[in-house]
């Protein structure tokens, strides 16, 4: 089994870095043990922090961190950020499933054209791909690693 969650990639991400800056990512994500990777096209500094949010799922929703490495690969940077607490992984797990879900009800739609409420999609999901979802496990970010 994975231990990793690879994120819907049709379903974008709003990244706010500590310096105001605002990055929109449709790359590919993944969650994983205390922490959250994405595909940019600008460069975040190690050590920067940052707020991310799924504003086509729900804006109440954010998840914060620090970028713990930034790797750079054909134009593009894949960003690595560590959650600052469990709560923050739980919600980003909570997030990725929602993901999931509308990403199964867009393929429905797409590949069956049946439509479905998120409701009916949440309950077909769950009975077909839940058991797939992995648990995560949190890290702890080291209190010498964390920026104020």
């Amino acid at each position: 089994m994975r231990n990793f969650i690879r994120h819907a990639s049709d379903i974008p991400l709003d990244v706010n870095v500590e310096s105001s800056e605002q990055i929109q990512s449709n790359k590919t994500v993944n969650i994983s043990m205390g922490g959250i990777s994405f595909v940019s096209e600008k460069k975040i500094r190690t050590g920067k922090r940052v707020s991310i949010r799924v504003p086509s799922i729900s804006n109440s929703f954010q998840f914060e961190g620090q970028v713990a490495w930034c790797q750079e690969s054909d134009d593009q940077f894949t960003i690595g950020i560590q959650f600052y607490d469990e709560e923050h992984c739980y919600t980003a797990r909570m997030v990725e499933q929602i993901c999931q879900i509308e990403s199964y009800r867009n393929e429905v739609l797409k590949t069956q054209k049946r439509h479905l409420t998120s409701d009916e999609a949440a309950e077909e999901w769950i009975s077909q791909y839940a058991h797939t979802f992995p648990e995560l496990a949190f890290v702890v970010l080291p209190p010498s690693l964390v920026h104020s």
